[in-house]
């Protein structure tokens, strides 16, 4: 995980971006996405290539922690380059916070 101080950010919520290594991990039913990014107000999974995303998504995300949350939203694509798509879920201060401490300076 890595965290980025300078780094310009154009979103609202503090975000933690994961290294490849550190990642957590959502799971569904019949799937496993690697969670990219994470802040309160959802998470960037990794599309894995060829996989069709649904409109919604619910699993659980299992963090490096050892923790894990049930997670329920809306997926979506920013940008067609990014190999990432959006969940947009509540993912609440306390966990971003937990997640955020684990960060070495």
């Amino acid at each position: 995980m890595k965290w980025e101080p300078d780094r310009v950010e154009r979103r609202r919520a503090f975000r933690i971006i994961y290294l490849p290594d550190e990642r957590p991990v959502v799971r569904t039913i019949d799937a496993v996405f690697e969670v990219l990014d994470l802040s309160t107000e959802g998470l960037r999974l990794l599309l894995p290539q060829r996989k069709v995303m649904p409109g919604s998504l619910a699993g659980r995300l299992f963090l490096p922690t050892g923790g894990n949350l049930h997670v329920d939203g809306r997926v979506f694509k920013k940008r067609t380059n990014d190999p990432g798509v959006y969940l947009r879920c509540v993912i609440t201060p306390t966990v971003v916070t937990a997640e955020k401490n684990r960060v070495s300076i």
